[in-house]
């Protein structure tokens, strides 16, 4: 992905992350330009490539992600990750993320 396109892409997503953050109540203070964008153009969790949404959402499109699910869209609190890792992560806490690999590797 370009670096026009990275920015048309970031600007989606702070659209939709203000109006979920208007829904939920919590503080949306972010601007574009304090997003970061992987180096690399890969989702640093599942490392497969980044794609621009063509219309509809797809497991390695990018997503916002708040890394403390309990603050708001505020500079420092959030990175850019594939869709279908940000959906996994979901609002599980670090413990029930152990447990739960703990548990896929058959070791509780």
């Amino acid at each position: 992905m370009d670096a026009k396109e990275q920015r048309q892409t970031i600007l989606a997503m702070l659209r939709e992350a203000r109006r979920r953050a208007k829904e939920r109540g919590v503080e949306f203070s972010i601007r574009p330009e304090q997003i970061e964008w992987p180096s690399d153009g890969l989702c640093p969790i599942k490392k497969v490539y980044l794609e621009k949404n063509k219309g509809f959402v797809m497991a390695n499109s990018p997503s916002l992600d708040r890394i403390r699910s309990d603050l708001g869209y505020l500079p420092g609190n959030v990175r850019v990750i594939s869709w279908r890792m940000n959906n996994l992560k979901g609002d599980l806490t670090v413990d029930e993320a152990e447990n739960l690999l703990l548990y896929m590797k058959g070791l509780i």
